[in-house]
């Protein structure tokens, strides 16, 4: 019927906008960070690719942290075979910690965000694994600082945090504007926004 036929007629969406994160921007943002003096961090997927990760392979060949982590467990559990005593107490511990790197990656993915004890499974140091969710994204940063730089972290990383966690609201802000904006100047000072975000201004 031609009551029908309106109905229908509403359900049809006026338009499509499309918000894109450019990943050379953030690699960018993340190779600025700084976390004391041999400290990194990385971006995973909810799914726990990495998005951003100092060894440019890890994006590249697609590498998933919870496959990399098993396999650096078994590396170190065949090691383990003709260790003895403390070195090998040692070993025991990077393998239990790889189940702390697993479980952190659960928590910032489920939107939880803290500070916990780790030794690293890659280089066996004394660190503090660092994880918080991206807001209005599936993201999640970690980040690891040795014990012995944790303290000296510079404001300024922090800060920068912060800046990439606006930048991304900013983004998904506009969005939801230009959904809802229906007049020209609207559209207009929302299309500005993008464009200075976009040029970095």
């Amino acid at each position: 019927s031609g009551k029908d036929s309106s109905l229908n007629l509403s359900k049809i969406p006026s338009g499509i906008i499309f918000v894109g994160y450019s990943l050379e921007k953030l690699i960018s943002f993340m190779d600025s960070l700084t976390f004391g003096e041999t400290g990194y961090a990385c971006v995973i997927s909810q799914q726990g690719y990495f998005l951003y990760y100092p060894q440019k392979e890890f994006v590249k060949d697609h590498l998933n942290i919870d496959s990399i982590t098993t396999l650096r467990q078994d590396a170190l559990r065949e090691k383990m075979v003709d260790q003895k005593g403390r070195e090998k107490k040692r070993t025991e511990e990077q393998i239990a910690n790889g189940e702390i790197l697993k479980k952190v990656v659960c928590k910032a993915a489920s939107g939880e965000s803290g500070t916990v004890d780790y030794l690293s499974i890659i280089t066996a140091q004394d660190s503090k694994l660092s994880y918080m969710p991206l807001d209005n994204t599936e993201w999640s940063l970690l980040s690891i600082t040795l014990d012995s730089e944790f303290d000296s972290v510079s404001e300024d990383a922090v800060k920068k945090m912060i800046v990439l966690i606006v930048w991304i609201l900013l983004f998904c802000c506009v969005a939801v504007a230009i959904l809802t904006w229906k007049t020209r100047f609207e559209w207009f000072g929302a299309a500005t926004v993008v464009i200075f975000c976009a040029i970095g201004i």
